[in-house]
């Protein structure tokens, strides 16, 4: 199969959705975000736009999980949000990308796929990017197996402990402790 295009991808995304994305250019990888949204709401954002990035790192025993949330505007009309399993390859690769960045780029794409807008900021989560890496990478002992009543056990990084549903449950927890995304963004 050969590679597949920003379009490819985003194709069958509904409007209102983002998507961390590592595109290859010129001979090296850069993390984009794509916020696809329909036209009509995209009009209110431009470059002269305000707009605020704020990110976290939550999890329990059995997991963690990364959240960028973007705002553009005064209000709370433009908000989104990306959220993170450092076990999920993909992801860990477009944050260990995204930690080396200084500049996020944001790409904005039409009910068409059609670029309306790409702004580019200051890299500010740099440094909530490696302490959510470091907790993910937390060495844990795990039992192994028995063998002649003996447990052994293993050293193993957290991410790689955790399974879905470990993710699954926290991420209903914390939309349980915060209902909307507007909230969250208020308490952090």
């Amino acid at each position: 199969m050969g590679d597949l295009t920003v379009n490819d991808i985003i194709a069958d995304r509904p409007c209102g959705s983002i998507t961390p994305l590592v595109v290859g250019l010129e001979d090296a990888l850069y993390p984009i975000i794509i916020i696809k949204e329909m036209k009509e709401d995209l009009l209110s954002i431009g470059v002269d736009t305000p707009m605020g990035v704020k990110s976290t790192s939550i999890g329990d025993k059995k997991a963690n999980v990364y959240a960028i949330i973007l705002k553009f505007g005064e209000d709370f009309e433009n908000i989104y949000d990306i959220w993170f399993n450092y076990g999920d390859e993909n992801h860990q690769d477009f944050l260990k990308l995204l930690r080396d960045q200084h500049r996020i780029v944001i790409d904005f794409r039409d009910e068409n796929n059609e670029r309306y807008l790409t702004l580019e900021f200051e890299n500010t989560v740099r440094e909530h990017i490696d302490d959510y890496i470091e907790k993910c990478s937390e060495k844990m002992l795990v039992r192994s197996e028995k063998d002649n009543n003996v447990i052994k056990l293993n050293s193993l990084e957290k991410y790689n402990i955790w399974n879905d549903d470990d993710i699954e449950n926290l991420m209903d927890k914390i939309f349980t402790d915060y209902p909307s995304i507007e909230e969250l963004w208020e308490d952090l």
